[in-house]
């Protein structure tokens, strides 16, 4: 079932929702950088307010069009020089598995080669996220090194397969 979803700038209000998944060890399970303490809202509000002020970072909310409802955060962190690496997770368990990701990570690669003239993206995914491992493929990322239980991936915008467009 494809979930129409668009997404829109993140606002440190969205820490009334994401500062529950920052608690939810299943949604860290495949990530290298777990919360170390309970996170409270007001302890996510302050963190969101933080990061958005960074001018080499863009992160978005990841929303159902049907109802605008939140459910995840997709982002470029570190832009430079033409590059970016990307992280992607649905906060929103009973969206998993459902498309979501594919077409949040076609929304925001399509964003950073076309408007943000963008040349290469790199992610790390952890080596047992065989989902995320296989959407990152069908986009064109290919893996380049292995660090621990970590793969990096790499895509550049000549191997970017666009699914928003078709």
């Amino acid at each position: 079932m494809k979930h129409a979803i668009y997404l829109r700038p993140l606002e440190p209000e969205d820490a009334k929702m994401s500062y529950k998944w920052r608690n939810d060890p299943e949604v860290w399970k495949y990530t290298g950088a777990k919360p170390d303490r309970h996170i409270t809202y007001h302890i996510e509000k302050e963190w969101l307010e933080g990061v958005l002020k960074r001018r080499s970072e863009r992160r978005f909310a990841i929303c159902l069009k049907r109802t605008d409802r939140y459910i995840g955060n997709i982002q470029l962190l570190g832009i430079q020089r033409k590059n970016a690496h990307f992280h992607l997770f649905i906060g929103n368990k009973r969206y998993w598995g459902k498309g979501i990701a594919k077409e949040a990570s076609s929304l925001i690669l399509r964003h950073a080669f076309t408007e943000l003239d963008l040349r290469k993206i790199t992610l790390e995914v952890h080596k047992d996220n065989l989902p995320a491992r296989s959407v990152y493929q069908r986009m064109g990322f290919v893996s380049t090194e292995e660090k621990g239980n970590f793969m990096v991936m790499m895509l550049t915008r000549a191997e970017f397969t666009d699914y928003t467009s078709s």
